[in-house]
């Protein structure tokens, strides 16, 4: 778990990124900051849905296979917490197949993307979910 970046302004929305993958995980949450989201990251669901007891986010990165819970399935416990439905999500994996883009598909507001992806592909994908930047963005 890790919310250590400076607190941001009241218009700075944030971001969960969930990834088991260390190096995965750091670059995703480096990207969102240089572009000015706020981040918060868990390492594995179990921390995740500790954090959402305390956190809103506008929308979340999370790796599918995660070691304790699928990916899915934590969107939609993340889905079912208070102020959580409609959660926007970006589902990152490196095993994209028709039938997960289909189940993806049919959650709404989520988008799957393939490793590998470059900065581009993670700020254009929370783009095209939350319909704005974080300059742009308006109080969480």
């Amino acid at each position: 778990m890790n919310s250590s970046d400076p607190l941001p302004g009241p218009s700075v929305q944030r971001l969960l990124v969930v990834d088991d993958n260390p190096e995965v995980l750091e670059m995703v949450a480096f990207i969102l900051r240089q572009i000015g989201w706020g981040v918060d990251t868990a390492g594995d669901g179990r921390s995740a849905l500790a954090l959402a007891s305390e956190r809103r986010w506008a929308a979340t990165i999370l790796d599918i296979d995660l070691p304790d819970v699928d990916g899915i399935e934590l969107l939609l416990l993340l889905r079912s917490r208070p102020g959580g439905a409609g959660l926007p999500a970006v589902f990152i994996t490196g095993r994209a197949d028709l039938q997960r883009s289909r189940l993806i598909a049919s959650l709404g507001r989520a988008i799957l993307l393939p490793k590998p992806f470059d900065w581009m592909d993670i700020t254009d994908a929370v783009g095209e979910l939350l319909g704005n930047t974080p300059s742009t963005a308006s109080d969480n």
